[in-house]
């Protein structure tokens, strides 16, 4: 098994998972507050990972351990990073330049990809507006080849809607 979806999980569910399926290589996962310690067992255990998809749950609010999980402990292999529900007035501009920073001296060759999933009626334009200080250090960064896409992409609930719109820097 390559790929891999689940919601909430516990320490022991995701280690069962991982047992049975270390050659996965792409992850989704909805992450609590107490998520860190799961992600960190998964990118130690998956070392195939290529691409990790988070939902935080309503109550996760610390992005910078996420982050930190993410440039500590992904495998070499990891270069792509989706991000649904990600309340962005929890990622300061600092925080997010040390993460790149860990990211361009980390183990892996690739430039990462960087997508945030919003929903369909969220409008890109306010975003862009309300987080330019946060725009400003990935573009930075992706000048420098750390980052090779940045962009946000628009989901909908409704299974019947379809619509996937990308849209990248």
């Amino acid at each position: 098994m390559e790929r891999f979806l689940i919601g909430y999980m516990d320490e022991s569910l995701c280690l069962l998972i991982i047992q049975f399926c270390p050659n996965l290589k792409e992850f989704y996962i909805i992450i609590e507050d107490d998520g860190l310690n799961i992600l960190k067992i998964i990118f130690e255990s998956c070392q195939y990972l290529e691409s990790i998809k988070i939902m935080f749950d309503y109550r996760c609010q610390g992005m910078e351990g996420i982050f930190e999980a993410i440039t500590k402990y992904s495998p070499k292999s990891f270069y792509e990073l989706k991000l649904y529900k990600m309340d962005l007035r929890y990622l300061f501009p600092k925080d997010l330049e040390s993460i790149l920073i860990s990211w361009k001296n980390q183990k892996s060759q690739k430039s990462l990809s960087l997508i945030i999933v919003i929903y369909y009626d969220t409008d890109i334009h306010n975003i862009l507006d309300e987080h330019r200080e946060n725009i400003k250090v990935i573009k930075k960064y992706k000048r420098l080849g750390i980052i090779k896409h940045f962009g946000f992409e628009t989901f909908h609930y409704d299974a019947s809607i379809m619509n996937r719109n990308l849209f990248l820097f």
